[in-house]
């Protein structure tokens, strides 16, 4: 069974190359935005790991994670996030926030998928 990995970002470009580049070694749903990543977990959707970008609109990633840990069913589910802005204070608050991984834009496919390997392997079993 393939992992579910639910991926959060409004840009359609990096939306389709997620898409496209992982499609074939993970099961993979889709939200331009926090609230409707929230919306999709709330619905009782369980996936084994999140991408999520910070800077959204309605809901930014940071929001994203604070809910998703204050979820029983969210605290064990690593969150890697993804975006353009790396600067260190903002690297330790999503880390303090709950996220397990950061990598910063532009990135690589193949790195991303070294992350994603590494958080889904790292994972306790429930």
């Amino acid at each position: 069974m393939r992992n579910h990995i639910l991926f959060v970002d409004d840009d359609p470009f990096i939306g389709f190359l997620i898409q496209h580049g992982l499609k074939k070694k993970f099961e993979l749903t889709s939200c331009t935005n926090g609230l409707q990543a929230i919306d999709w977990f709330e619905k009782g959707h369980q996936p084994d790991l999140i991408i999520t970008d910070l800077n959204m609109p309605l809901v930014t990633g940071q929001a994203l994670i604070e809910r998703i840990r204050s979820s029983s069913r969210g605290q064990q589910i690593p969150i890697l996030v993804v975006s353009a802005n790396t600067d260190n204070i903002v690297r330790n608050y999503c880390q303090e926030l709950g996220a397990n991984d950061f990598i910063g834009k532009p990135f690589s496919l193949k790195e991303l998928i070294l992350r994603i390997n590494r958080q889904l392997q790292s994972t306790p079993i429930a």
